[in-house]
C-alpha cells in the first residue's frame, strides 16, 4: 500500500510548525479545470488548461530548437506528405496517392499535433499560425454534412478513420489551449455524420473512441457514450484473433504478436473508457496491456522495442520513433485515470533517454528505427530484421514510412503538458520540468507557482508560490519509485522526510506569497540486468549512454532528404565503443563515479552534457561492426479478413549491397577469449545526449 505522507500528519506527530497550521479554518478553493468533473467523474485528477504552462530553462531551449528544426519546418524538409494542404482545402490536394489512401492523413496529422503542442507551450505564433492553417479549415468552412477530410475518406473497410482518430488529437490538443467551442462543434458534427453510417470495427478505428468520449465530455451527447462502448465491445468481438483484442491481452501468458503502434493505441482505451463510466473491468484491460509491454518488450531507454512488430529485450532489439510517443501517451492517461505517480516516472524516462535519442541536437535529423546500441547509423545500417540493411536507422528529416516523421515533434511537449493537474483543492504535479504555472480558482484568485530546476541533470525542484492573497490548499508532491529518501522544505525548514517512492506526499497549508517550498530527490546509480548477460547504468530517471565520437558525411543519395539545410546524414564511429563491465552487481557502487558540471543546458550533444558518469572497462579485441555484402531481408503484412488480420504475410529478400551493422553482444566464450587484462576507464553520458553509443554492455568474464 502506498504512503501518503500530509502536513496534517506531521502537525499531529508533534511538528513545530504551528504558525503554517493556526488557519486550518480558512476557506478552501477549488481550482479551475478544462474538463467536465461531472462527466469525466472516475479520474483521479483533471488538466488545467494547456496555456497554464510556460516552459523555462533547458526545456524552453529544447523546445525552441524543435521550432527551428523538423517541427517547424517539416514541410520543406519532409516533402511529401507534408507539402501538401492536408486538412485544410483537400480539394486542392491532387496527388492521386492522397487522394486515395488515408496514410497522408494520418502522418500529417501527427506533425499538426506536435506543431500546435509546441507552439502553444512556447507561446510562438509563427508556430500556431502554421499549425492553425491546418485546422481552421475544417472550423471555418465546415462541409454540408459535416464530415471532415476528402469524400473518399467516407468508405468503409480501408481504415480510413484512423486518420481522423490522429487528426482529431491536435484539434483536442488546440481546445486544451484556446477552450473555443467551435472545435468541438466541429468534430460533434463530424461524428454525428457517422454515428449511424460507420462501422468503425478495425483495431485502430477503435481509437475514435477517445474523440466520441471527449465529444460527450463537452456535449453531453449520451449517444456518445453509447457508442463508443459498443465500438469497444464488438470491436473486441470481431478481433479476437490480433494480440491486442482485449480476450488476448487479459492473457498474460499469450506473447503480443502485433504492430507496436497498433497495440499501444488499442491499450489505452480502457483506461480512457475508465474516467467517463467508472466500469473497472476497462480500466483492467488497459492495466493488463501494459504489464505485457512492460513485461515482453520494454527497453532500457524506457520504451517498448517494435520494427514493427513488438519484438523483445535484446540488445539490438529497436523501436519506431512512433512508439516512444504513444506508449507514453498511454501512460499520461493511466497518471490521470489511476493518480499513480509511477507513471509519470515512466513518461519520464521515455522523454528524456529514447526521445531525444531518436534526433540530432539540433533537430534536423531523426531516426525512423533507433536502438539502446548503436555504433553505426547510416542509409545500410537497419541491423534489424525488418527490413534490414535499409535505411530506417539513418539520421534524416524523413523517412522512407513517414509517421515517424510526423510523430518526432509530440514527445517533449507531451511530456511538458503532464507537469501540473487539479482536482478540488488539491494541485498534483505529474511529471517535473523548468516551467511557471498558473491556475484560477472558482472564486477569481490566482495561484502561480515557478518551478525552478534543472531537473533530471540535478536533484533539487524549488517551488516558488506567488498569490494575490493568501490562500489554503494542497499541494501534492510525486515521489519517483526510484527515490528512496526524498525531502520537502517550507521555507527553509524541513517538513517531510520519507524513505520511500512512488507515492505522492502533501503539503496541505495556508500559503503566503513568496512561499518556497524545495522537493529533494536523491538519486543513487543503478545497474539494470539485460539479457544475453549484460547490464545497463541508470542514475534518477536517466540513462547513461558510451557517447561515441563520430565521422558525418551528408548522404547525396538520400530520397528522405529534399531541403540542403536538413540533410541526411551518414554517422559512423571514431572512437572505440567495444568494452564490457569491470565490476559486478555487488560492487558496482564502489567504483562508478558521477559528476556535474555548473554549465547551463543547452543544446542536448555528449560534449555539452551537464552530468557524466565514470565506470571502469575492459576492452574486448576482435569485436567489431558486423560488414556483410549479402543479407536477407524480412518484410511481412497482414492478410485481413473483414475487418481484422486473419494472419501475418512474411517474406524473405536476398539483398545484395555495402551493408554495416552494429554487432551484437558476443558469447562468453569468445568474451573470455578476447578480454583485456588491462582496466580502462570511460565517460558516460545520458542516453538523450548521444547520436552514437553503446548502453547495454556485457559483463566481464573475469570480475
Amino acid at each position: 500500500m502506498k504512503k501518503m505522507i500530509s502536513f496534517q500528519y506531521l502537525f499531529i506527530m508533534g511538528c513545530s510548525f504551528l504558525s503554517l497550521w493556526s488557519c486550518t479554518d480558512h476557506k478552501k478553493v477549488t481550482f479551475e479545470t478544462t474538463e467536465n468533473r461531472l462527466i469525466k467523474h472516475s479520474a483521479s485528477f483533471y488538466k488545467p488548461t494547456l496555456s497554464a504552462i510556460k516552459p523555462t530553462g533547458w526545456l524552453h531551449h529544447y523546445l525552441t530548437t524543435q521550432k527551428n528544426g523538423i517541427t517547424g519546418h517539416l514541410d520543406a524538409a519532409g516533402g511529401y506528405p507534408f507539402n501538401l494542404p492536408t486538412w485544410s482545402d483537400t480539394a486542392k490536394v491532387v496527388d492521386d496517392r492522397a487522394q486515395s489512401t488515408w496514410w497522408p492523413f494520418e502522418q500529417t496529422g501527427y506533425w499538426i499535433e506536435g506543431m500546435i503542442r509546441t507552439g502553444r507551450l512556447l507561446e510562438d505564433e509563427d508556430l500556431i499560425r502554421k499549425a492553425r492553417k491546418y485546422m481552421d479549415y475544417p472550423i471555418e468552412k465546415p462541409s454540408v454534412d459535416g464530415f471532415i477530410g476528402p469524400s473518399f475518406m467516407k468508405e468503409a473497410g480501408k481504415t480510413n478513420r484512423w486518420a481522423h482518430v490522429v487528426y482529431f488529437r491536435a484539434l483536442m490538443t488546440e481546445y486544451e489551449a484556446t477552450q473555443n467551442p467551435q472545435t468541438v462543434e466541429t468534430v460533434y458534427n463530424h461524428l454525428k455524420y457517422d454515428l449511424d453510417t460507420y462501422p468503425y470495427r478495425h483495431v485502430r478505428e477503435m481509437g475514435i473512441i477517445e474523440s466520441m468520449l471527449w465529444t460527450y465530455e463537452h456535449t453531453r451527447d449520451e449517444s456518445l457514450l453509447k457508442r463508443a462502448e459498443d465500438i469497444f465491445v464488438e470491436g473486441n468481438k470481431i478481433n479476437t484473433s490480433r494480440s491486442s483484442s482485449a480476450h488476448q491481452v487479459l492473457d498474460q501468458n499469450r506473447p503480443i504478436n502485433e504492430h507496436g503502434v497498433t497495440f499501444l493505441e488499442f491499450a489505452r482505451l480502457g483506461a480512457i473508457l475508465y474516467m467517463y463510466t467508472g466500469k473497472s473491468k476497462y480500466l483492467e484491460i488497459t492495466q493488463a496491456a501494459y504489464r505485457k509491454v512492460e513485461k515482453q518488450a520494454l527497453l532500457v531507454d524506457g520504451v517498448n522495442s517494435s520494427t514493427e512488430l513488438l519484438k523483445g529485450k535484446d540488445p539490438l532489439n529497436s523501436h519506431e520513433t512512433c512508439d516512444i510517443v504513444e506508449v507514453a501517451y498511454g501512460w499520461c492517461k493511466m497518471l490521470q485515470a489511476t493518480g499513480d505517480p509511477t507513471y509519470a516516472d515512466k513518461i519520464e524516462k521515455a522523454a528524456f533517454n529514447a526521445g531525444p535519442g531518436a534526433v540530432t541536437a539540433d533537430y534536423k535529423a531523426m531516426q525512423y528505427f533507433s536502438c539502446p546500441n548503436q555504433v553505426i547509423a547510416g542509409n545500410n545500417s537497419n541491423h534489424n530484421d525488418y527490413m534490414k540493411g535499409n535505411s530506417s536507422m539513418q539520421f534524416a528529416p524523413s523517412a522512407w514510412i513517414k509517421c515517424c516523421p510526423g510523430q518526432v515533434s509530440r514527445s517533449m511537449p507531451l511530456y511538458a503538458s503532464q507537469f501540473w493537474y487539479v482536482k478540488e483543492n488539491h494541485v498534483f504535479t505529474g511529471t517535473y520540468g523548468p516551467n511557471t504555472f498558473s491556475v484560477t480558482t472558482g472564486s477569481g484568485e490566482t495561484v502561480q507557482i515557478d518551478e525552478k530546476t534543472n531537473y533530471p541533470f540535478e536533484e533539487s525542484i524549488l517551488f516558488k508560490i506567488n498569490t494575490e492573497k493568501d490562500i489554503q490548499f494542497a499541494l501534492n508532491l510525486r515521489i519517483p519509485g526510484w527515490c528512496s529518501e526524498p525531502t520537502v522544505e517550507l521555507n527553509g525548514r524541513r517538513v517531510i522526510t520519507s524513505d520511500f517512492g512512488g507515492q505522492y506526499v502533501r503539503l496541505d497549508t495556508l500559503f503566503k506569497n513568496g512561499d518556497e517550498v524545495v522537493l529533494h530527490l536523491p538519486m543513487r546509480v543503478n545497474m539494470s540486468k539485460w539479457p544475453r548477460n549484460t547490464g545497463a547504468i541508470e542514475y534518477g530517471p536517466l540513462v547513461f549512454s558510451l557517447g561515441i565520437e563520430e565521422k558525418r558525411e551528408i548522404d547525396a543519395t538520400s530520397e528522405w532528404s529534399v531541403s540542403t539545410d536538413f540533410p541526411a546524414l551518414n554517422l559512423s564511429p571514431t572512437s572505440n565503443w567495444n568494452y564490457a563491465f569491470a565490476f559486478r552487481q555487488d560492487n558496482f557502487q564502489d567504483v562508478i563515479t558521477v559528476s556535474r558540471t555548473s554549465q547551463e543546458v543547452g543544446q542536448w550533444s555528449m560534449d555539452k552534457s551537464p552530468i557524466s558518469i565514470k565506470i571502469p572497462v575492459r576492452k574486448i579485441r576482435n569485436w567489431e561492426i558486423e560488414r556483410q555484402e549479402r543479407v536477407l531481408q524480412e518484410d511481412y503484412w497482414p492478410t485481413h479478413k473483414a475487418d481484422t488480420v486473419a494472419y501475418w504475410n512474411k517474406e524473405f529478400v536476398k539483398l545484395e549491397g555495402d551493408f554495416a551493422f552494429t554487432p551484437n553482444i558476443p558469447t562468453r566464450n569468445f568474451l573470455i577469449e578476447n578480454v583485456s587484462q588491462n582496466i580502462d576507464t570511460i565517460q558516460l553520458v545520458p542516453y538523450g545526449f548521444t547520436n552514437l553509443r553503446m548502453t547495454i554492455f556485457p559483463l566481464s568474464p573475469i570480475d
